[in-house]
């Protein structure tokens, strides 16, 4: 997490040059939109940029879905994801691996999955589908 956090900080440090070198005094609001589990990381480097820019105002929405940065407004996004449109303009900030975990309990009720096929039949459990996706492209599975 501090690795992903030094890559957001560096983001935020280069809008803060592309911003320096437009105009003096920064100020207007600066719409964010990031995935919650970027939050912990991402909100202390806001609380620092708002103090470096006292005249930004900074609208934080966090959420795990796909938003439309044109229709939306929005300036930054975050996202921990493969790039959908390709006319967008991304920056890889850090590499984020996910793991697939269940309870004993879980497993003793619904069945232990074999191989990444079976997860199909835990889809109801949060991000499988997801994961499924990422699974199949990486073609890995333990």
């Amino acid at each position: 997490m501090l690795q992903q956090a030094r890559q957001i900080e560096r983001a935020l440090g280069n809008i803060e040059q592309l911003t320096d070198q437009h105009q003096q005094q920064v100020r207007g609001l600066l719409r964010v939109s990031s995935s919650i589990a970027a939050r912990r990381p991402l909100v202390p480097l806001l609380a620092e940029f708002a103090q470096r820019y006292p005249e930004v105002k900074i609208s934080l929405q966090l959420e795990e879905r796909i938003v439309d940065l044109i229709d939306e407004q929005i300036d930054v996004a975050i996202r921990t994801s493969n790039l959908v449109d390709s006319t967008l303009v991304a920056r890889k900030l850090a590499e984020n691996r996910s793991v697939i975990v269940a309870s004993p309990t879980y497993l003793a009720r619904a069945g232990e999955p074999e191989t990444p096929e079976d997860l199909r039949e835990h889809a109801r459990c949060r991000k499988v589908r997801q994961l499924m996706q990422s699974i199949q492209r990486a073609n890995f599975w333990r």
